[in-house]
């Protein structure tokens, strides 16, 4: 997946201003490094404000992973269908192969016994 700087896509945007403001602050720290005009700091200042950018970095990518959750659910019902077996209705169980667990087959017919939860049903193996 790419990440546009300030482009206009909701899911894939990271806004121009905090990209500036990071790297103003990488530049901040590349000054500080470097002695030029700009005071020395402590480690404990260095921790403390390291702590609080990873914390920022942090809230960024949880926002951007919601952006994203939120958009794969949308696409995932757009074709999803809610189903309903009644009790002694005939299905068919999906199951991996014996050889390949990433191979799938039918099997049955099988009798639905009871409904368990919203979408979860009991079956009678024979």
């Amino acid at each position: 997946m790419r990440v546009g700087v300030g482009t206009t896509s909701e899911s894939h945007t990271v806004p121009t201003q905090r990209v500036q403001e990071i790297a103003s602050l990488e530049a901040w720290a590349h000054a500080a490094g470097s002695g030029r005009g700009l005071h020395q700091q402590t480690a404990y200042q260095y921790v403390l404000e390291l702590r609080e950018r990873i914390e920022e970095t942090c809230q960024l990518a949880q926002e951007e992973i919601a952006k994203i959750q939120k958009r794969n659910q949308t696409y995932y019902n757009r074709r999803a269908r809610e189903r309903r077996l009644d009790i002694g209705e005939s299905v068919l169980l999906l199951l991996p192969t014996e050889n390949n667990k990433l191979t799938l087959t039918w099997i049955g017919p099988y009798e639905v016994v009871e409904k368990v939860g919203e979408v979860d049903y009991k079956i009678r193996v024979k």
